[in-house]
């Protein structure tokens, strides 16, 4: 019984260490020296594979006192603690926490991934108020053919969305009704359409960033677009508190994307 869980212990001490060679980024997507906003706190957190090890380590570090295998023990406990130590110096996950204009913020350098307030009273503290629908969730991708760089900003049917070449779009829905039509009205201002066979849900590189200009300026959006297979229409409405602050991180995020 002993020599199976100390076998089976192996297994995870190989399965973890593999995993977090693999798995640990080489760089931040996101590199810069200054934070985006100076009223921000930098973070340096562990990377959760690093509890895994860290559990992996003191499993053996108990067996130890087994006289029988205490040299393949010892073994392991010492590759298992040099393993914690290199994910504790090598992988911090960066986080900036903070608040610009008074909307409160957080994000991921690892990745760009990051969450703004859209309420004045959401400060982001508690979890339950990272995951509030009416959040401005942010996220950065670098294309691994063409290494394109992308930032954009959604929140419930809608994406806004930058390049590193200074081109932007709105797209509103997904998986579009064959031919219907997607719409958007920017406060009580005449609605704005486009065929879904166009740009599927995108307004273009054209026309968005006259559109992102005035909702930039607005209070209140209103989207309708036909989701597949159903003909209703799927209407939201939504305030633009924090909008303005996500489009300026991802302009920031995207420039400095290496």
């Amino acid at each position: 019984m002993v020599k199976l869980t100390l076998q089976l212990l192996f297994i995870l001490t190989v399965v973890s260490v593999s995993a977090f060679g693999q798995q640990r980024p080489k760089t931040n997507l996101i590199e810069s020296d200054t934070p985006f906003s100076s009223n921000s706190t930098i973070k340096l957190e562990p990377d959760p594979l690093c509890a895994t090890l860290r559990k992996t380590r003191d499993e053996w570090q108990k067996r130890a006192n087994e006289v029988r295998y205490s040299k393949l023990i010892a073994t392991r406990a010492a590759e298992a603690q040099k393993a914690v130590e290199e994910c504790v110096n090598h992988r911090p996950k960066k986080i900036e926490i903070g608040s610009r204009n008074s909307v409160a913020y957080e994000f991921n350098y690892s990745d760009g991934s990051g969450t703004f307030a859209g309420t004045p009273s959401n400060s982001l503290r508690q979890p339950s108020e990272r995951y509030e629908t009416t959040n401005w969730d942010v996220n950065c991708e670098k294309d691994d053919i063409t290494d394109e760089k992308t930032c954009y900003v959604d929140r419930g049917d809608v994406r806004l969305w930058v390049d590193s070449r200074g081109r932007s779009e709105i797209y509103i829905g997904a998986n579009h009704y064959p031919g219907s039509k997607v719409v958007i009205r920017i406060d009580r201002t005449a609605p704005l359409a486009i065929s879904e066979r166009i740009f599927n849900g995108s307004f273009g590189y054209r026309a968005s960033p006259a559109i992102i200009s005035r909702i930039a300026k607005a209070k209140t959006v209103t989207t309708r677009y036909q989701k597949w297979p159903y003909t209703d229409y799927v209407d939201e409405t939504w305030d633009t508190y924090g909008l303005n602050e996500a489009l300026a991180y991802i302009r920031w995020a995207v420039a400095r994307i290496k």
